[in-house]
Formats: C-alpha cells, structure tokens, sequence
C-alpha cells in the first residue's frame, strides 16, 4: 500500500527527494509501481477497504452503473504558475493530474451547460 501511494508523487519529485525518500523507507526505486499501475492498484477493493477503514478517504456509498471500469487514466502534466484545464462534454473518463511541486494549490471547478448543442463543460 505504501508503495502505491509513492508511486502516486514520486514523479513530482527531484532526484534527491526521492532518494532520501527510498533510502528512509529502504525501497528500490524498481519497487514502485508506474503511475497508472498505482491508479489501477487503488481500484481494488481490499486496498479501498484499507483506505477507508484507516480514514485516508471517504467512504462512499457505491454506485450501481452498467459503466466499465476505468483501466487507463489520461495523463496530464499541468505545468505553470497558475494552470488551468478545462474538460467539454459528457465523458466517462478518469484523469490523472499532476504538476510541479507546490507548497499549497487551489482547486476551483466551474460547470456551463450550452443549450444551442446540448452539451456541458467543465473549466
């Protein structure tokens, strides 16, 4: 479990970080799982469970869909003082977000739904 969650920030990470990160924890870097083999990792129920039980993330109540699951993440790399995204349409998509090591961030979501073609975005 911890290795997943490593395997989350590590990228963000200089060189140094890492090392001492590893060395402290007494794992090799081949060890750590790529990222969206972590994202899959976190999918499995009994590592939810650990989470959950723990209070490293809300519990919430499933949802019944006839959805598939989500093996591929996007990835996407923000990079900048102050990046923006912004998604358009109705997707089924999970997204993998990282940037460059901060101290604090903000996280703002604006949702528009444009009548003329029927669809919504997110910004």
């Amino acid at each position: 479990m911890v290795k997943v969650l490593i395997a989350m920030h590590l990228p963000k990470l200089d060189a140094r970080s890492k090392r001492a990160i590893l060395g402290w924890l007494n794992i090799a870097e081949f060890e750590i799982p790529g990222n969206q083999d972590a994202v899959l990792r976190l999918q499995h129920d009994h590592i939810l469970q650990e989470l959950y039980s723990r209070g490293l993330a809300d519990n919430a109540c499933p949802a019944i869909t006839i959805k598939e699951p989500i093996t591929q993440p996007d990835a996407i790399c923000l990079e900048g003082p102050s990046p923006k995204i912004s998604l358009y349409g109705n997707t089924h998509s999970l997204k993998l977000i990282t940037t460059e090591a901060v101290q604090g961030f903000r996280v703002s979501i604006k949702f528009s739904y444009d009548p003329l073609i029927g669809t919504a975005s997110r910004g």
